[in-house]
């Protein structure tokens, strides 16, 4: 009996000492888990980024796209089936596979 009276602070200080490791190790692991949904959201947000980027640039490329299809330079080499630059001079068959 004696015995069990000795031993009893010591198993308390056990306990204790197991009770304020799971909470540090809690503790952690709710940081980790923090970080991680954070570089998550950090990479959700640089490709929400990219995409809105390539979707501008796609916008932009249509508009230049449709204001050079009036030009009349580039409407008759067109239609003769030639490339023309930017100034609509004929610089050769156009290669891409678009063109008619």
């Amino acid at each position: 009996d004696a015995s069990y009276e000795e031993s009893k602070p010591i198993a308390d200080k056990v306990k204790e000492m197991q009770r304020v490791a799971a909470e540090r190790r809690q503790r952690l692991e709710a940081a980790q888990a923090s970080q991680q949904k954070a570089a998550l959201e950090e990479r959700r947000r640089e490709a929400r980024a990219e995409l809105a980027k390539q979707e501008q640039e796609r916008a932009e490329k249509a508009l230049r796209e449709s204001r050079i299809a009036h030009e009349p330079y580039y409407v008759l080499a067109k239609r003769q089936g030639w490339f023309t630059d930017f100034l609509g001079i004929k610089r050769g068959r156009c290669k891409c596979s678009k063109c008619d």
